[in-house]
């Protein structure tokens, strides 16, 4: 072979190496996802957790309150803790939380609602009416908050602690359960074979 034909042999060689490596897609990432498995709706008197995932790992969990079959509900109390692994409280969002309608009976009453973050992992939560009206009967949605995930594989309980619901009469009910649920978050990973 001349000189001349190996030359070339190798730049059509190094053109067709180029054109592959151009033509090959990087691998994808998938988005991975959040899933918040609820615990079976409580029987009797409760406070509750509903909960809608994320299509993405870094995403945004919608938590959200329901009392059930409650009698003289004026308010509610407790610390919330969740996994600071997973996720962080997004103080600085909009409408990160927001009021249902049952302590307010639609808008009827005032209500009071904090969430204050007291460390990482830890929402201090007060909820009530305001003044001397009574508490409300049966089941409503108390409020929703939002958490958004960090992008980290896990699986972790949510709980309640110091939890307490009120009448208006300010005696605590013993008989009202506090109920969460489990989140798992699949972080996003890279797929080798999509194309």
């Amino acid at each position: 072979m001349s000189r001349t034909a190996t030359f070339l042999f190798r730049v059509a060689l190094g053109l067709a190496l180029v054109a592959v490596s151009i033509s090959v897609p990087a691998p994808a990432v998938a988005q991975g996802s959040i899933v918040f498995n609820q615990v079976p709706e409580p029987v009797g008197s409760a406070v509750f957790v509903r909960g809608t995932g994320a299509t993405k790992a870094d995403g945004l969990l919608v938590l959200e309150l329901w009392a059930k079959d409650v009698t003289d509900l004026y308010g509610v109390t407790f610390a919330f803790r969740y996994p600071k692994k997973l996720f962080k409280f997004p103080a600085g969002l909009a409408d990160v939380v927001t009021e249902g309608t049952f302590l307010s009976e639609n808008g009827v009453e005032p209500t009071n609602l904090v969430v204050k973050k007291t460390s990482e992992g830890v929402l201090e939560v007060g909820f009530s009416r305001l003044g001397q009206v009574p508490g409300v009967t049966g089941t409503g949605h108390l409020f929703t908050l939002k958490l958004r995930g960090l992008g980290v594989s896990g699986s972790k309980k949510i709980r309640y602690r110091r939890a307490r619901a009120v009448s208006s009469t300010v005696q605590v009910f013993e008989d009202v359960v506090f109920r969460a649920g489990k989140i798992v978050v699949q972080a996003a990973q890279e797929d080798p074979y999509a194309s």
